[in-house]
C-alpha cells in the first residue's frame, strides 16, 4: 500500500491518516530492526496511518521497505547511546554522544525539526535511540513512543572480572541505567514493552506505571514461513541457534552440549549456528584459554575442542528462516531472563518446539511448545534433547503446539491493532 499524502487525501475528501515516523538504528542488521518492518507491514493492512522509517545503517532494509511502498530515508549520522556494565565504557559512551552529536548537530537540528513539522507521532524503535529521543523532546513537542526491546539491569557481559570491579561496575551501570529509563519515562508519551518481564525491570527504576506489553509481531502468510516449504533431513536431527555471540545469550553453551553428545556417542545431532559469533579477546583468552590470535571465534573454540562434526557455522544472514524452517529444535540457551526474541517468534511460527534455560520462561510453556530449565546442565538438557528427538509423536506434539502459540499471540494481528490505537490517539491529540 503506498504511502499517501496529507494534500492527496485531503484533495480526494477523505479523512487525513495520522502521520508516523519510526526511526530504527540497525537497518535489518537485527532482531529489533526485522521485528520492525513485520509490525509495519501488518499495520499498513490497517489504513488510517501514513508510515515513514529512517534508518542509521543501511543494507536489505532498503528493499524491504521498497517492497512496502513504505517511504524510508537512510540517515547514517543518527546517534546511539546506551547503558553497558562497565564504567569506562559508560563514560566513554557518553563522551562518543557529545562529540559525535556536537559534530553532526546541523544535519540532526534540521532532520528533527523535519520530523516534528511532517509527522504526528515519532516511534523510537530501541533504547539505545534515548539520547537522540531528549534532543527530540527539547526541541518540539510531537507526541514520542519508544518501544523497549532490551532490558537495561544486569548488564555484566563477561565471566572473567575483579570483584572489586565488578562491584563498581554493578553499582554504576544502576545509576546510568536508571538515568537512561528515567529519560525514557519522562519523553515519552507512551511505551511499548515486548514481554512482561522487561515492563516489570523498567518500572523498577522508572517508578511509575506508563507502558503496554505488545508481544512482537510475525507475518503469517509470508511464503518464508510456510510449514510445507520445511526440508528436514532424515539422517540427521537439526537444531538451530539464531542469536549473535553475546556471553549472557549462552551461546558457548552450545559446545557442551555437543560435548555430551560426543561422550554419550550421539552421533546424528548437528548444531546450525547462525550469527555473527567472533568472542571478545579478553573472555577467549581468560575464560575459553584460546592461544592468541588476531581473531576469536565460536568456530575457532569448537575446532579447539574436536567438536567440528557437531556444528555448522552460517554467520550473519539476511534470511534466517531459510536456515530455520530445516531445523527440528531452536536452543536458547540464556544466562538472563528470556526467551522471547525475534528467532523464537519465527521458530515457533515455523514449528520449532524451544529449548531454553534463564531466569524467566518467556514464552516457553514447558512440555507443551518447547522445554523449559530454569537451571543450565549439559546433561540434564542434554539427555531430553535426545528423548525428545527419538520420540517422533511427542516432537510432532510440541511442533504444533509451538505454531498454535506463535499464531494466537504473534500473528493474530493483536499487535498492530494495539499500537495501531496508539498512535492514532497520540496523532490526533493537538501539539502546542
Amino acid at each position: 500500500m503506498k504511502n499517501t499524502s496529507s494534500k492527496q487525501v485531503k484533495k480526494a475528501g477523505l479523512a487525513e491518516p495520522v502521520r508516523v515516523l519510526c526511526l530504527d538504528h540497525e537497518g535489518g542488521h537485527g532482531g529489533s530492526s526485522r521485528s520492525l518492518s513485520e509490525l509495519l507491514s501488518g499495520i499498513q493492512e490497517l489504513d488510517s496511518l501514513s508510515l515513514s522509517v529512517w534508518f542509521k545503517k543501511d543494507g536489505v532494509i532498503r528493499q524491504i521497505y521498497k517492497g512496502m511502498n513504505v517511504d524510508y530515508l537512510h540517515v547514517p549520522d543518527m546517534p546511539t547511546i546506551s547503558t553497558v556494565h562497565r564504567l569506562s565504557r559508560n563514560i566513554y559512551s557518553i563522551f562518543k554522544f557529545i562529540i559525535v552529536t556536537s559534530i553532526s548537530f546541523p544535519k540532526l537540528f534540521t532532520l528533527i525539526r523535519k520530523a516534528h513539522q511532517q509527522f504526528d507521532v515519532i516511534h523510537f524503535n530501541h533504547p539505545n535511540l534515548w539520547g537522540l529521543g531528549i534532543l527530540a523532546r527539547c526541541l518540539g513537542n510531537t507526541p514520542i513512543t519508544f518501544h523497549i526491546r532490551v532490558s537495561l539491569v544486569n548488564l555484566s557481559e563477561t565471566p572473567v572480572e575483579n570483584k572489586l570491579f565488578m562491584t563498581v561496575n554493578k553499582f554504576s551501570s544502576k545509576i546510568f541505567a536508571s538515568i537512561q529509563i528515567r529519560s525514557i519515562a519522562w519523553l515519552a508519551s507512551e511505551l511499548f514493552f515486548i514481554s512482561a518481564w522487561d515492563r516489570q525491570q523498567f518500572r523498577k527504576f522508572s517508578k511509575q506505571s506508563k507502558g503496554t506489553v505488545v508481544f512482537n509481531s510475525i507475518e503469517a502468510k509470508s511464503p518464508k514461513y510456510k510449514i510445507e516449504s520445511h526440508q528436514k533431513s532424515k539422517l540427521k536431527k537439526r537444531i538451530v541457534s539464531v542469536e549473535n555471540y553475546v556471553w549472557s545469550r549462552g551461546t558457548d553453551r552450545l559446545l557442551h552440549l555437543a560435548s555430551y553428545m560426543k561422550e554419550t556417542k550421539v552421533s546424528n545431532i548437528e548444531f546450525h549456528v547462525v550469527g555473527d559469533m567472533e568472542i571478545p579477546e579478553r573472555i577467549a583468552r581468560r575464560h575459553f584459554k584460546m592461544p592468541r590470535s588476531k581473531s576469536y571465534s565460536l568456530e575457532a573454540l569448537v575446532n579447539q575442542m574436536g567438536l567440528q562434526k557437531f556444528f555448522i557455522f552460517y554467520g550473519h544472514l539476511d534470511d534466517p528462516e531459510n536456515i530455520i524452517m530445516r531445523c527440528d529444535l531452536l536452543l536458547s540457551l540464556s544466562r538472563r531472563a528470556g526467551p522471547w526474541g525475534r528467532s523464537v517468534i519465527e521458530s515457533m511460527l515455523m514449528g520449532l518446539p524451544v529449548i531454553a534455560c534463564g531466569e524467566a520462561p518467556g514464552f516457553v510453556v514447558h512440555n507443551s511448545n518447547g522445554l523449559f530449565f530454569e537451571e543450565f546442565d549439559a546433561n540434564v538438557i542434554g539427555s531430553n534433547i535426545v528423548d525428545l528427538l527419538e520420540r517422533p509423536d511427542n516432537l510432532n506434539r510440541m511442533s504444533k503446539s509451538a505454531r498454535s502459540y506463535a499464531m494466537e499471540n504473534f500473528a493474530s494481528g493483536v499487535s498492530e491493532k494495539a499500537i495501531k490505537e496508539v498512535w492514532m490517539r497520540l496523532g490526533k491529540q493537538p501539539t502546542n
